[in-house]
C-alpha cells in the first residue's frame, strides 16, 4: 500500500494557443505553444513549441502525422533553490482514428516520441554541452466529443471527456514503466469559423523514477485558431 508520504500534490494552470493550417484537402501544418505554470507557490514549470505536419485520409477517418517539440522544464518541485531550466527536444510519429456515432464522436489518438534531454551537471544546476537521448514515450488517448449546443454553423459548444496513458520504453528505464496517467474534461466554444476557446480540468498521476509519485490538479485554458488556406484562395478568385 502507498504511504500518504510518497505522493506530491500540486497544482497547476496551462496556457496553450493552438494553430491549425490547411493548405490542401488532405494536408494541414498545425502547431501548439503553451505555459504551464505551479499555483502554490507560484513558478514556472514549463513552456513548450510543438509542431507537425498531419496528413488525413477520408478512407478509415484517420490522421498520420510527424513533428518535433522544444521543451523547456524547471524543477518539479516549485520551492527548489536552483530553477534552472532544461531544454528538451522531442520528435514524434502520431495517428489519429476517428469514429462517428449518432450524439457524439470518439478519438483515438496513438503517439510515440523520442526525448533528447540538455546535459547539466550532477546537482543539476548548470547545462553542460550537447544533449543525450534519454528514452521512448508511447501515448495513447482516447477522447469524446459531445455536441451540447449548436448556435449556427461556426457558432457551437461541445463537451469533452478523455484519458491519456503514457508508457517509457528504454534502457535506463526500471521503476517508472508506467508514466503517467492524465483525466481530462473540458467545454469549447466555437467562437467563429476561425477561433474556439476552451477550457477544463485535467488530474494528472505519475509514478516518478525513484518510486515516488505526482499527484497533479490542473486548470486548463486553450485558445484555438484554424484557417483554411484554400477556402481562402477560393474566395478571392475572380
Amino acid at each position: 500500500m502507498m504511504g500518504a508520504k510518497d505522493v506530491t500534490r500540486q497544482s497547476l494552470a496551462w496556457y496553450t494557443g493552438w494553430l491549425s493550417v490547411r493548405f490542401h484537402p488532405r494536408w494541414s501544418w498545425q502547431s501548439d505553444f503553451g505555459n504551464r505554470i505551479f499555483m502554490q507557490p507560484w513558478a514556472q514549470h514549463q513552456m513548450f513549441f510543438r509542431t507537425h505536419f498531419r496528413y488525413h485520409t477520408t478512407r478509415y477517418n484517420t490522421d498520420f502525422a510527424v513533428g518535433f517539440s522544444v521543451f523547456g522544464s524547471s524543477p518539479n518541485n516549485p520551492r527548489a533553490a536552483h530553477k534552472l531550466i532544461v531544454p528538451e527536444l522531442r520528435p514524434h510519429l502520431e495517428a489519429i482514428l476517428r469514429n462517428e456515432f449518432s450524439s457524439f464522436s470518439l478519438e483515438h489518438r496513438f503517439r510515440a516520441e523520442a526525448r533528447f534531454f540538455h546535459n547539466t551537471d550532477t546537482l543539476r544546476t548548470t547545462l553542460t554541452g550537447g544533449f543525450a537521448f534519454s528514452n521512448f514515450r508511447f501515448r495513447y488517448r482516447l477522447m469524446a466529443n459531445i455536441p451540447i449546443w449548436k448556435i449556427s454553423e461556426h457558432r457551437s459548444l461541445n463537451g469533452k471527456i478523455g484519458n491519456e496513458i503514457f508508457i517509457n520504453a528504454g534502457r535506463d528505464i526500471v521503476i517508472n514503466i508506467f508514466d503517467h496517467n492524465r483525466i481530462m474534461a473540458s467545454l469549447a466554444f466555437q467562437v467563429n469559423k476561425w477561433m474556439i476557446w476552451e477550457a477544463g480540468y485535467i488530474y494528472w498521476y505519475q509514478l516518478n523514477e525513484n518510486g515516488t509519485y505526482f499527484s497533479r490538479n490542473i486548470v486548463s485554458v486553450t485558445t484555438h485558431f484554424i484557417f483554411n488556406v484554400r477556402r481562402c484562395k477560393s474566395a478571392s478568385s475572380p
